[in-house]
């Protein structure tokens, strides 16, 4: 009895999606087992791009935040921009290490101030 198997559509959209979005098609090979072979590569440098997209947006988010709220602090900024505390942290020193913001006085009851650099 003779075995015949048919590939749906699920591979030719993969191929199409993944082209799509830029990345290296999958390599398939069914001389044992029908096996998929994925590019990492592709994928980091797109995570690499989407990073710094974001990373630069939640930084202008911060900002316009802070405008707007001068006495908040980290916690409450993550909290309305829905970030983590510990990447609202970070962006905050990257902002200050910029000159973009600077504190000004201490740390509990200080306010943030935006520089024009």
């Amino acid at each position: 009895m003779d075995k015949v198997e048919r590939i749906g559509s699920g591979i030719r959209r993969m191929r199409d999606l993944m082209s799509e979005a830029g990345l290296t098609a999958p390599v398939f090979d069914n001389s044992l087992f029908f096996t998929a072979v994925f590019s990492k590569v592709a994928a980091a440098k797109s995570s690499e791009k989407s990073s710094e997209k974001s990373s630069e947006k939640s930084s202008e988010k911060i900002v316009a935040f802070i405008k707007e709220n001068p006495y908040s602090t980290a916690v409450d900024i993550a909290r309305v921009l829905g970030l983590t505390s510990r990447a609202v942290e970070k962006q905050l020193a990257a902002l200050k290490r910029s000159g973009r913001i600077s504190r000004v006085g201490p740390d509990k009851g200080g306010s943030w101030e935006i520089t024009n650099k």
